[in-house]
């Protein structure tokens, strides 16, 4: 994706992306010790609370910032509004991030600015911009707290008052399987809104009945698919990602699919391979078990160990094959089955884009704009459906 494509970003997307990424850097760099929460609104300039239960009862109040481009090709540009701040600032912190078009989706450098640093010789009715060059220079004011992006739990660990956290490899280990959860999740989440240029945005239920743990739609299109994030932190000894299925949460749908991830903690990327499974393809077998099925399915191209082949996919096209099937289920809400296969995929995005889909179809992005751009444009047609498709 190039910068333009991040650009179409909308501004809460831009903040969420942020966000999501600082969320995942803290998780896996702090080993789970430190924790990050969402604050459902800012009211008091900020979007998350970080704490280290167990290790003290402090807590810092942290306001995620992220810029996409250079201004002028030197330096990056961020806007904290200082009316927004707590009256005491002593636990606030801006975490200002220029933004990449690959995961992990930062710069290898952030900024940690303190409440107070903010403040000094400004005034809380104006918003503080602050620009900081691309490469260090002694002479910025702001050089100070300038921090690697590896070093971001050590920074909020200092920030707490505790020791640095030891340094550690990232591994399976360190995370348990909650929190490695927690970091699949999101992870999906942002390659899906970045993999689009934002035409797809996610979004959690508030409750998890039918172990869909996310939603997908374009923005402005009432349909949806469910989605239930799965995955590891690698393969285990036999070379296969292994995850597991509660039968109490699971409710096989048409529009609901299982999603397989690999998460490489130690460059903090997805897998090469992602797995977009229906759910009615496994309800069979989730049915059958007495409590959790356990899935494996191998990351090894060339491997016949895996079941799952049909709906094995490049991570890559992942947000192109969301879009397409979204976009399929959008432009006609009587398919008896969404597409998700690859000739599936296919002939659906034919169907809706004609000539054009063979000219983006290995473009996720641009795919999923095109697809966009007809979900959008269908809303306003009367008495123009197609017939039913049936795909098999």
């Amino acid at each position: 994706m190039d910068r333009q494509a991040l650009s179409r970003l909308a501004a809460r997307q831009k903040g969420a992306v942020v966000e999501f990424a600082q969320d995942i850097l803290l998780a896996v760099e702090s080993g789970g010790a430190i924790l990050g929460g969402r604050v459902p609104y800012d009211d008091d300039g900020f979007d998350r609370i970080v704490t280290a239960p167990g290790r003290t009862d402090r807590s810092l109040l942290i306001q995620p910032k992220g810029a996409l481009t250079l201004q002028r090709g030197r330096s990056f540009e961020f806007r904290v509004p200082l009316w927004k701040l707590p009256s005491d600032p002593s636990n606030y912190f801006a975490a200002l991030f220029p933004m990449k078009d690959t995961a992990p989706w930062v710069a290898d450098d952030f900024w940690f600015v303190p409440g107070r640093a903010l403040l000094a010789g400004s005034s809380r009715s104006k918003a503080r911009v602050i620009r900081v060059p691309r490469v260090p220079d002694p002479s910025n004011r702001w050089e100070r707290f300038r921090i690697p992006r590896a070093h971001l739990a050590r920074a909020y660990a200092r920030a707490l008052r505790l020791k640095a956290p030891p340094a550690r490899a990232r591994a399976r280990s360190t995370l348990s399987e909650t929190a490695q959860a927690f970091v699949i999740e999101t992870a999906l989440k942002l390659h899906l809104t970045m993999g689009t240029a934002g035409a797809l945005q996610t979004w959690d239920p508030f409750v998890d009945r039918q172990g869909l743990d996310a939603s997908v739609n374009f923005s402005g299109s009432p349909v949806f698919l469910g989605l239930q994030p799965k995955g590891a932190f690698g393969p285990g000894p036999d070379g296969l990602i292994q995850v597991h299925v509660a039968r109490s949460t699971f409710q096989p749908a048409p529009f609901a699919f299982l999603v397989i991830l690999e998460f490489n903690p130690s460059t903090l990327t997805l897998g090469e391979f992602a797995w977009f499974i229906p759910t009615l393809a496994i309800a069979k077998r989730v049915a059958r078990s007495r409590d959790t099925l356990v899935f494996k399915v191998s990351p090894n191209p060339k491997s016949t160990k895996d079941n799952f082949l049909p709906w094995r996919y490049p991570t890559a096209q992942l947000p192109g094959v969301v879009a397409t099937a979204l976009a399929a289920l959008a432009d006609d809400p009587h398919l008896r089955r969404v597409p998700c296969r690859p000739h599936e995929v296919a002939s659906a995005g034919r169907s809706i884009l004609g000539p054009r889909f063979s000219k983006v179809a290995d473009d996720p992005t641009r795919l999923a704009q095109l697809l966009h751009q007809a979900v959008l444009a269908s809303k306003g047609r009367s008495g123009h459906r197609r017939r039913p498709r049936a795909f098999k």
